[in-house]
């Protein structure tokens, strides 16, 4: 602490002269010595995405609950309104956890899209729609939204390779479900399928080297 000798006080704060004297002071001073304590700041607490996500997905099912059973009306639609809200937090959720990686991220989005309105077919009846137009567009746009991407982003074959071959073999899937008599409607099909061999076809000529290096690195072959 600091000394006054000529006031015979001691002194908490850290001062260059005595307040009351404004002469010299002895000793030292530091801001262990303030005599006033140390109050912490306290941050103002930010409402997360994820928590304000799952909140406005509540909201939305006891919304259509209420609705649903207020207005009278055939079968119980609002089953729908969930399953529908639950894909959308689920894809939402999902792309801000792979923002960094945006060739993973719309991978994953097309499958979890895809199962989630296979699903929907499934419960409404099996109308066949899901593989008919919407699990081929839903690839097709995958594919074409990554080729883009990689373009646009200029990475290395390091960096695209395995996710554009995965893209590739998803792409096949909907020619297969044709051959198999499962997806009647056949346009959208091929094209999807014929855009995934023709950028196949690509890879494995002109990369065909960064194509086998990539594949020994993932599968440890």
């Amino acid at each position: 602490m600091l000394y006054c000798e000529k006031c015979k006080i001691t002194i908490r704060a850290d001062h260059k002269s005595c307040p009351l004297c404004h002469g010299g002071l002895s000793g030292v001073g530091g801001k262990e010595d303030s005599i006033f304590p140390d109050i912490p700041v306290l941050k103002k607490r930010q409402i997360s995405f994820f928590s304000m996500l799952t909140f406005c997905c509540v909201l939305a099912f006891i919304f259509s609950f209420l609705v649903n059973n207020i207005i009278p009306s055939k079968g119980k639609w609002f089953i729908y309104v969930i399953g529908g809200t639950c894909l959308v937090w689920i894809v939402l959720i999902w792309g801000k956890s792979k923002w960094k990686n945006l060739l993973k991220n719309t991978i994953g989005q097309m499958i979890i899209i895809g199962f989630g309105v296979g699903i929907c077919d499934v419960f409404i009846g099996w109308e066949g729609w899901s593989v008919d137009y919407a699990w081929p567009i839903l690839i097709f746009l995958s594919l074409i939204i990554n080729v883009i991407i990689t373009f646009v982003k200029k990475l290395q074959p390091s960096d695209y390779m395995i996710y554009l071959l995965m893209n590739c073999v998803f792409g096949l899937t909907p020619i297969l479900l044709v051959q198999l008599n499962i997806s009647k409607f056949i346009i959208p099909s091929i094209i999807c399928s014929g855009f995934a061999m023709v950028l196949l076809a690509g890879l494995t000529i002109f990369r065909w080297d960064q194509v086998v290096q990539e594949l020994v690195k993932k599968f440890h072959m």
